[in-house]
């Protein structure tokens, strides 16, 4: 796949809107916040995946395929026998964009694409913070809380290439993994539960961290249905701070995905989706800073 520039851009923008409250009474905190940002001629990159489904086939599942190879629906010989083949005018757009030129999809060597204003885009969706201080506890401060974001909506227009040539229909891409859109992987719900205890110069904290589970729209539901269905993932983190010789040195030991959970398997190139989850298994670190002056 290359990627070509385009002197041609114009800026994105967009409006951002947000409304929230907050709750600050003796040991409790919290807030609420809903948001709503609304894109417009966003910077994407045309989906290769799009051109080529386009250049494969017209199907009723594939309406905006053209088949535009070589005797394909939208390429068809001028006559038969004459190896004369008229691609339509949508099909010569997709053309452009592959190489060899008019060879069967399987063949294809390369897929060209732009980056462009792109299909507007709108998010929204609610974060939410609340915690609650337990004073006294074996002498010190008990914190527990949670945190987290629930994406309401996630809609793009109807994407296109660089000549203005749908590709693909757009729509509300919240809960998938958008492998096969140019847009980012948006389970609906991510969010965590934590406790801090901290006592003197002593702190401890622990969070358990929660991913939804999500889809891939672009694999049958009923044709590896693993592969379709993309787990949930919960980790465990655990950090302890102490601070020593009047505050001057500070030693910190933290473990990362304390229970060394793997990945849930996406059919991407790495087989995990990179965007929402780490392949990085159980991590230990320390930590020692001293202050000289």
């Amino acid at each position: 796949v290359d990627i070509v520039g385009n002197p041609n851009l114009e800026p994105e923008t967009a409006t951002a809107t947000n409304f929230g409250f907050i709750v600050d009474v003796g040991n409790f905190y919290g807030s609420l916040d809903w948001w709503n940002f609304d894109f417009q001629q966003p910077f994407q990159t045309e989906s290769s995946g799009q051109i080529v489904n386009a250049y494969s086939s017209f199907s009723a599942s594939n309406p905006t395929g053209q088949g535009c190879f070589n005797g394909g629906a939208g390429a068809p010989e001028t006559a038969p026998g004459s190896g004369v083949f008229t691609p339509t005018a949508s099909c010569q757009i997709i053309r452009s964009h592959v190489f060899p030129l008019g060879i069967a999809p399987a063949a294809l060597q390369r897929v060209e694409v732009n980056i462009i204003n792109g299909a507007d885009q709108e998010t929204s969706g609610l974060d939410w913070l609340a915690q609650y201080d337990f004073d006294g506890v074996f002498g010190g401060v008990l914190t527990l809380g949670t945190d987290g974001t629930y994406t309401a909506e996630y809609k793009s227009d109807d994407f296109v290439d660089i000549n203005g040539l749908t590709l693909a229909p757009g729509g509300d891409f919240v809960g998938l993994l958008n492998d096969n859109v140019p847009l980012l992987p948006k389970p609906e719900f991510k969010g965590s539960l934590f406790a801090k205890f901290s006592h003197g110069a002593h702190r401890l904290t622990y969070a358990m961290r929660y991913v939804h589970d999500y889809d891939d729209a672009n694999r049958a539901p009923t044709v590896l249905p693993s592969l379709y269905h993309i787990d949930s993932h919960v980790t465990h983190d655990l950090h302890y701070i102490v601070r020593l010789f009047d505050d001057k040195a500070t030693v910190s030991l933290s473990a990362f995905n304390l229970t060394d959970e793997d990945p849930p398997q996406a059919s991407t190139d790495l087989n995990y989706d990179p965007y929402t989850h780490s392949a990085f298994g159980r991590m230990l670190k320390l930590g020692i800073t001293y202050q000289l002056f």
